[in-house]
């Protein structure tokens, strides 16, 4: 093959160019960059493949989010019943719903009408007296999908505190979070700092109870659990069940 003198002259040129870029990555700590800025100096970033490192696959509970769902709607609807004052019992919440019983006959498209506000994520079943608002498909799949955005979130934070350079952090699968750390030799390390992420959620204690006339044999009204004081276990708090924030 025949080459002009320009085409050849190009040629050297851009081999030129990437003997120039490659560098920083054949030779330790050699920045070309360190005083001229329009000069290449970043590393190309190995994965597991090249250079080793960590391997996790983390599982969300998303089992515990789907619950906290079902309990703020359960004390949503004791305070849509009392409000439209519909007498009921035995209001519980099942798996993957609510149920109770009314007292009284009431229209089944009165309780449609009534419970409308929840179509979007929930399904209505009414049978005489017997009403069950049960999650959908749709709802719980919202559910699922939030509660993974979030881990992974949560994961990345943590990842990015420890240093680690261009982690891999993705969804695999339904309820399971990929984590590939190139270069990472202490996986228990990366476990460690994944295991001290704690939820926050703010809720109302409540208000015709104080601590000092709880303990632990109180049996909780609905929609509290009795919490123990992490500090005292002679002290107990009752908390309201759904989450505020």
């Amino acid at each position: 093959m025949k080459f002009s003198k320009l085409n050849f002259s190009f040629l050297i040129l851009i081999c030129l160019f990437a003997i120039i870029y490659a560098l920083p990555n054949l030779i330790t700590n050699f920045h070309l960059n360190k005083h001229n800025n329009f000069l290449p100096g970043k590393v190309v970033n190995l994965g597991l493949d090249l250079k080793g490192g960590s391997y996790l696959l983390l599982q969300a509970n998303v089992n515990v989010a789907i619950r906290e769902r079902i309990d703020t709607t359960l004390s949503d609807i004791r305070r849509t019943l009392r409000k439209n004052k519909i007498k009921y019992k035995n209001l519980k919440a099942n798996k993957n719903g609510i149920s109770f019983f009314t007292r009284e006959k009431t229209s089944s498209q009165k309780i449609r009408k009534i419970f409308d506000k929840y179509s979007k994520d929930f399904q209505l079943t009414v049978k005489e007296k017997y009403i069950l608002i049960s999650l959908s498909d749709n709802g719980v799949n919202k559910i699922i999908d939030s509660t993974m955005q979030q881990a992974i979130e949560i994961v990345r934070r943590r990842i990015d505190e420890s240093g680690t350079k261009e982690p891999l952090i993705q969804q695999q699968g339904k309820d399971r979070i990929l984590v590939q750390l190139p270069g990472v030799d202490d996986p228990g390390r990366i476990k460690r700092l994944l295991g001290k992420t704690a939820k926050l959620t703010f809720r109302f204690t409540h208000p015709n109870f104080t601590s000092s006339e709880l303990d632990q044999n109180f049996v909780s009204p609905p929609g509290y659990v009795l919490l123990e004081d992490q500090k005292n276990n002679k002290k107990f708090y009752l908390i309201q069940k759904k989450v505020m924030i």
